[in-house]
């Protein structure tokens, strides 16, 4: 999925009639306007939008949903609502980190015809780093230099539209783009096909890279965080098993790893002390683990037969994929079995209890673009694909913590305490690795490196809330 604005792409209109009275229609649309407008003094507007959300809460009563009243209690975060068409939306705070760049707060999503529900309590990048093959180390880009502060991108032209701008008190900037993602036009007019997404990014610049955050957020309530890196190449080396041959003679482009962390803290149906999270597997049928050996597959295969064979050796013709769900109770580093699909599911514990297992709202973290491993970091449990601890206000990132709160834990490692994870709050930490190989084509700069995953929600109605579209 493009993240980058294009013609059919336009700025994200605030619908605020399921919430407020005409004043107030009026008062919030003024908000939405005032940063397109950037008056020519950034203190004013500052003092604008602050005047405007004041208002906003205090004489016109704004609901809690809009979640206004949150924002207004931290003056980092600033109010971001999109309603499409069919009547769903999405409301949340945002911020810009000087460590971790754009941050989300309270995401709330409602389907037609329900009301909102809060999804996501905070949800960030944790680390982003870079290891050079031929170093032993990987190079942190959080906490420092960082995402934010000096290296955050507030005018930048060339990948946000003047129209798609919209910045908080700080004058720290958000391009938001609300994009139609339909594909197939004939078959997305079936009314659960149907689907838009409103795009939140920033960029930063850090001496010789940039870095895109972005978070894609859909019509039908999936959550896709989206990470991309470039820039130009900065690493040479003479050492061809460490290099990339990128016309230059001896000299090699070094090549490495990206690997990206993302920090989820849940709060499904509005409370973070009550969900719980499961893993999904799947076995064939006529496969069985080994559990001496890391529970791999044996006998997965009989090519003297050119088929699947069982554990006797005998071609098997009737094969089945069983499906496990084992609900994890305390804290634990996770590794994506890659001879089986394997996925999470955090889903709110309240409604489970109350016995209404079919309303037991959540959200699937699916890894299927968790294609490559990188084992040799600093920090070994950066390794894991995803990390489960409990929700703990100061661990804030995946490593070198303590630069941000001494008093706090310093990485994942010391996250992992094998404490219980009934009734707290889960965090979930989630890991991608892409290759970076400098070619020719490319030279000077990196190939763009890429990561993203996909939240999907999972049993909110019985069945689809959005209505057939007009033929």
């Amino acid at each position: 999925m493009s993240d980058t604005p294009s013609d059919n792409t336009m700025s994200a209109p605030l619908n605020p009639s399921n919430a407020i009275g005409r004043p107030g229609k009026h008062l919030l649309m003024l908000l939405w306007l005032r940063p397109q407008l950037q008056p020519a003094s950034r203190f004013a507007a500052r003092f604008a939008s602050r005047l405007i959300l004041a208002m906003l809460v205090l004489a016109l009563g704004l609901p809690a949903s809009l979640h206004a009243d949150d924002c207004l209690e931290d003056p980092a975060q600033t109010p971001y609502n999109i309603a499409f068409d069919s009547g769903a939306r999405w409301e949340l705070c945002w911020s810009i980190d000087e460590a971790t760049g754009l941050n989300l707060h309270q995401v709330g999503y409602g389907a037609p015809g329900h009301e909102t529900v809060r999804v996501l309590d905070s949800a960030s990048l944790a680390q982003l780093a870079v290891h050079y093959h031929e170093d032993n180390n990987a190079l942190p880009l959080i906490p420092a230099p960082g995402l934010g502060g000096a290296h955050h991108l507030n005018d930048h032209r060339s990948s946000c539209a003047t129209e798609n701008r919209v910045y908080n008190s700080r004058g720290e900037l958000l391009c938001h783009v609300v994009a139609n993602i339909n594909t197939l036009t004939s078959t997305r007019r079936q009314h659960a096909l149907r689907r838009h997404s409103a795009t939140l990014s920033a960029t930063s610049l850090i001496n010789h890279r940039w870095v895109k955050q972005a978070w894609h957020l859909t019509e039908d309530g999936e959550i896709e965080p989206f990470v991309a890196v470039g820039g130009k190449i900065n690493r040479l080396t003479y050492q061809t098993t460490f290099g990339a041959d990128i016309g230059q003679g001896r000299r090699q482009g070094s090549t490495a790893d990206v690997v990206t962390v993302w920090r989820l803290n849940f709060a499904i149906n509005n409370t973070r002390s009550d969900d719980i999270i499961e893993t999904f597997e799947f076995y064939p049928s006529a496969f069985i683990t080994d559990e001496t050996n890391n529970n791999t597959l044996i006998n997965a295969t009989d090519d003297s037969t050119n088929g699947v064979a069982d554990i006797t050796g005998e071609p098997h013709s009737d094969i089945t994929r069983d499906m496990r769900v084992h609900r994890i109770r305390t804290e634990t580093a996770q590794f994506v079995n890659r001879q089986r699909f394997k996925g999470w599911r955090v889903r709110d514990g309240e409604r489970l209890a109350s016995n209404q297992p079919e309303q037991t709202i959540g959200y699937y973290l699916d890894p299927q673009t968790a294609g490559f491993v990188n084992r040799p970091l600093n920090d070994a449990s950066l390794a894991a694909d995803l990390v489960i601890t409990r929700t703990r206000d100061c661990e804030r990132i995946a490593y070198r913590n303590r630069t941000l709160n001494k008093d706090c834990a310093d990485g994942l490692r010391d996250y992992l305490n094998n404490e219980p994870l009934d009734g707290q709050g889960i965090s979930l930490w989630y890991s991608l690795t892409r290759s970076l190989k400098p070619t020719a084509n490319d030279y000077p700069f990196w190939p763009l490196v890429t990561a993203q995953f996909k939240l999907v929600p999972f049993d909110w109605t019985d069945q689809s809330p959005f209505t057939p579209q007009p033929r």
